[in-house]
């Protein structure tokens, strides 16, 4: 067991979706969420953001409307989206920056770090940040690994994959802006 992958998403000030959090950051190494790219391009707005070929963003909602898991005791806090559902966001101790998903359709497991994580009524705050780091195959050993990551036994594969990581052309023209 290895984390392999690494995407760093951030709610952008003036964005204008309430719920959109943009890729700033990723090791541009995991298919499911490379194909989820823009393929074409959008003109802003004065109520739409602007897109660009080859963005990737996706959508944080409270509840877990989209994610389909038959059992009720698990339900997420939050759900990421974009085209479909992506996975339900679980924080097993609210008090805690950690949390655990899932690859819709994968047996891989998402790691998350929750940083500045508010919300003003149903939007968040500016600055709200999701890391999720990828463990191919480790949905079935869920709750082990995510206990590792928690207590710091990922800490050294995690800085590694952080290194690694490629600047976003979107973050880039927001850092511009």
């Amino acid at each position: 067991m290895t984390v392999t992958d690494y995407y760093l998403f951030r709610r952008l000030p003036e964005t204008k979706s309430k719920l959109k959090f943009q890729l700033i950051g990723s090791t541009k190494s995991y298919e499911p969420l490379e194909a989820l790219r823009a393929t074409k391009k959008f003109k802003e707005s004065a109520t739409r953001d602007g897109i660009e070929i080859g963005d990737l963003f996706v959508y944080v909602s409270k509840g877990a409307d989209i994610v389909k898991d038959k059992n009720p005791d698990r339900m997420p806090d939050w759900s990421m989206s974009k085209t479909k559902s992506i996975t339900g966001l679980f924080r097993p101790d609210p008090d805690k920056l950690f949390g655990y998903g899932d690859m819709i359709d994968t047996r891989d497991l998402f790691l998350l770090l929750f940083h500045n994580w508010r919300t003003v009524g149903d939007i968040f705050v500016d600055g709200a940040t999701l890391e999720v780091f990828v463990v191919r195959n480790g949905l079935n050993q869920r709750e082990a690994i995510y206990s590792m990551f928690a207590d710091g036994l990922l800490d050294e594969d995690i800085a590694m994959l952080r290194q690694s990581v490629v600047k976003e052309e979107a973050f880039k023209r927001w850092e511009g802006c």
